[in-house]
């Protein structure tokens, strides 16, 4: 079951791709089909694959922003199919809030796989997984000891400080890397 703001989905989807050419018929080049909890950006390179199968590989691939994210088009950059579409922007209470602390405002090291937030203390942990919709992520946390009585903790994190460690998610195919 997948579960979206007030709605819950059990079942699975269904994703279309078809031609949309000037002046030529439009059809149906490929059908495919995930669970519900499969995130929409985790199908397309499946759909890509199919699609080369069956010899529809399209130069320019349209589609809404449930399936284009800036990891898919950072990997696409080389790729024989153009990604053009709305790029989900992030809903995270850092990006709405004036001076809040974004990934953006941390030293990551990718090759130590230490990240420095912006007071400068450094990480206490490194753990790569993958969420539930197969997107892989990497989960870094601070000690609390360092992040409970900081001046500007409440521009980086609302956790409470007597209860849990700090963390930082970063999507292991970010930008910056």
């Amino acid at each position: 079951m997948r579960e979206s703001c007030s709605q819950a989905w059990l079942g699975y989807r269904v994703h279309f791709s078809e031609t949309c050419d000037q002046d030529v018929p439009e059809f149906i080049t490929n059908v495919h089909l995930t669970s519900a909890p499969i995130s929409d950006v985790v199908a397309i390179p499946t759909i890509h694959a199919q699609m080369k199968e069956r010899g529809f590989v399209p130069t320019q691939h349209l589609m809404d922003g449930g399936y284009l994210s800036s990891e898919l088009l950072v990997a696409h950059q080389n790729s024989e199919i153009q990604l053009i579409g709305p790029v989900k922007r992030s809903s995270t209470w850092q990006r709405k809030t004036p001076d809040a602390f974004t990934h953006d405002d941390f030293q990551i090291d990718w090759a130590n796989h230490d990240v420095k937030c912006p007071q400068g203390h450094l990480n206490s942990s490194w753990v790569e997984g993958v969420t539930k919709d197969g997107t892989p992520i990497i989960t870094v946390k601070f000690r609390k000891r360092g992040c409970a009585h900081c001046p500007v903790r409440a521009r980086c994190t609302r956790a409470d400080p007597k209860v849990v460690e700090p963390s930082l998610f970063v999507m292991k195919n970010s930008i910056g890397r």
